[in-house]
């Protein structure tokens, strides 16, 4: 029998379990590379490893699902379209009086639509929310706060102004116009990055790495309200040829694959620049964040106008759709690249400047790196 779970002890410096006396940062969930001398460390650091009330690195349940809650969350969503379409069938099945005039869905579900639309956005966010450190000073209320609001706003404005973009470019068609799709980019980020700047406006710690937490988080809740747009629009566009289920199925799986690719990201690595850029607190335009602007901005933009671009190329419909779906891929990819480049530098200096100083341990230079 084994005596339960045991916790996670919080961040802060412990005795390293290696051969060369040291002391070693530990982030709350995981060793880091960040190690300190005996000689050059204050009492407080002795004081503070002294008061773990378990041991760096056994396994635990640090706090609410745990490690694993994302995947926990997904499952779930997963399950709840599980349940109602299997209970679906099943009354069909034993419903003498059901027609059969094929898979027509009048109004999607709630249920569907919130967690058909959510369930990945979710998922990161409390992934995001399971990593914060106490240096960061962010809240997971404070996250959720930022992608409801940010999010939601942000997505209630853009629609009306692509809207107008369209209606400018003599778009006479249900679809977005090229020219809306172009600027989309443009449109959206900046009103995504407004959001975040009026919620973070008064956050105590603005670094590279705070901005990726606000920035996504804004970014996972416009996705998801625009998800449920899209959904909408599957349904509606389904209804005369009783396809309803299937382009609903189909939108869901292609929406949340590529949603963490797209919104989050962009307004992530802009957020990211944007706190970078600030100094004593305030936020600044600097040439660095416009960069990010218009970079952001234009691979949106890219991947919103795939279609278009590769029309242009081919007039082979199967030629262009190929090319269409790689120049996405493409697109994804390099974001993600980026991302996770300044991801490991922010997290690296954020880090850093906490086993520094934010541990009382004295001058930065009394740090090394265990790399």
């Amino acid at each position: 029998m084994t005596d339960g779970p045991r916790v996670l002890p919080s961040a802060g410096w412990f005795q390293d379990p290696h051969p060369q006396p040291q002391f070693r940062w530990w982030d709350g969930h995981a060793w880091t590379d960040y190690v300190v001398r005996p000689s050059d460390a204050p009492a407080a650091v002795s004081a503070a490893a002294g008061q773990a009330h378990a041991a760096p690195g056994r396994p635990g349940d640090r706090k609410w699902l745990g490690r694993w809650g994302g995947l926990i969350i997904i499952a779930g969503c997963l399950g709840i379209w599980l349940w109602m379409f299997g209970t679906s069938l099943a009354l069909h099945a034993i419903n003498s009086h059901a027609s059969d005039s094929g898979e027509h869905l009048s109004s999607l579900p709630s249920m569907l639509m919130i967690t058909g639309s959510c369930a990945v956005a979710a998922a990161f966010l409390y992934t995001m929310a399971y990593r914060l450190q106490p240096f960061d000073r962010l809240r997971p209320s404070f996250l959720v706060l930022a992608a409801v609001v940010g999010g939601g706003a942000a997505t209630l404005v853009a629609g009306p102004v692509n809207g107008v973009v369209s209606i400018l470019t003599g778009s006479a068609s249900v679809r977005t116009s090229s020219a809306a799709l172009a600027t989309a980019g443009l449109v959206e980020e900046f009103l995504k990055i407004a959001l975040v700047i009026a919620l973070a406006w008064r956050l105590p710690v603005k670094n590279a790495r705070t901005g990726l937490f606000v920035g996504g988080a804004v970014g996972f809740g416009f996705s998801a309200f625009e998800n449920m747009d899209y959904l909408q629009l599957a349904n509606d566009l389904g209804q005369p040829h009783g396809t309803s289920l299937l382009q609903v199925i189909v939108t869901v799986v292609i929406r949340e694959f590529t949603g963490p690719f797209l919104h989050p990201l962009f307004t992530a690595l802009l957020a990211s620049a944007l706190f970078a850029a600030s100094r004593n607190g305030r936020f600044r335009v600097t040439i660095g964040v416009v960069g990010a602007y218009l970079g952001v901005a234009a691979a949106h933009g890219l991947y919103d106008s795939a279609g278009t671009i590769t029309a242009l190329i081919t007039p082979n419909r199967v030629a262009s759709g190929a090319l269409a779906f790689l120049l996405c891929v493409l697109v994804m990819l390099a974001t993600g690249f980026v991302w996770l480049h300044v991801a490991r530098r922010a997290r690296a200096s954020a880090f850093a400047r906490a086993a520094a100083g934010g541990t009382q341990v004295g001058d930065p230079g009394t740090l090394t790196s265990a790399a």
